[in-house]
């Protein structure tokens, strides 16, 4: 990585340092904003995602819940869950294999969800079940700071008629995926003097290194 690369990497881990020193949430707004505000940061707003696609909603019936249970290697010609899945997964994260590699548990938590549903009258319920953020460093290939915000909301209901009839069940799930990249701020950046500058990378490698030596959770 570049100088200039470096800078910004440090300048980043140093506005996350002090968020979390004043208790705050490193929520997409406030890492946006922080970032937004530093001039060594420059965001790269054409590069912006902001992903809600359409609801996974699915209209349970026995059929359904039989192609469900076969994951339609029965059913032929009707599509099987994990392709169900998949694809409307697929629309919202797109082809981001290290957020796809973040988030692959949740498919088949997903597919588990929409498969079936509480059998009380008027029953629903709501909850998330995904709230992630993550931070991605530049490298070489992308010498970009890349903040993602994912989050699936999980819902079900059944609806018993009162008279005679036939109840109703659905169920789905809803998704956010939200993405922001930076690159460095060369022109402030190249107006540091060169020690600054070598001081700042110096720094950088430091912080690289210690995070490198934190063991994962």
């Amino acid at each position: 990585m570049n100088d200039a690369v470096i800078v910004m990497l440090l300048v980043s881990l140093e506005e996350l340092a002090r968020l979390r020193t004043e208790d705050q949430k490193l929520t997409l707004d406030a890492i946006e904003s922080t970032f937004n505000n530093n001039p060594f940061l420059e965001h790269v707003r054409d590069r912006d995602v902001d992903s809600t696609n359409q609801p996974l909603i699915i209209e349970h019936s026995d059929s359904f819940l039989k192609l469900f249970d076969s994951d339609g290697s029965k059913e032929k010609g009707r599509p099987s869950s994990s392709n169900i899945v998949s694809d409307w997964f697929g629309d919202l994260i797109g082809n981001d294999e290290a957020i796809r590699r973040v988030t692959e548990n949740s498919i088949e938590k997903i597919r588990m969800i929409i498969g079936g549903t509480g059998s009380s009258a008027d029953s629903s319920w709501e909850e998330p079940f995904l709230d992630v953020g993550v931070l991605r460093f530049p490298d070489f290939e992308n010498p970009y700071i890349q903040v993602y915000y994912i989050q699936f909301t999980a819902w079900a209901e059944c609806r018993k008629p009162h008279v005679l009839g036939r109840k109703t069940r659905r169920s789905g799930v809803k998704g956010e995926y939200h993405l922001r990249e930076y690159k460095p701020g060369e022109k402030l950046i190249e107006g540091l003097r060169e020690e600054m500058i070598k001081v700042a990378v110096k720094e950088a490698e430091r912080l690289i290194q210690d995070l490198e030596k934190t063991p994962a959770p």
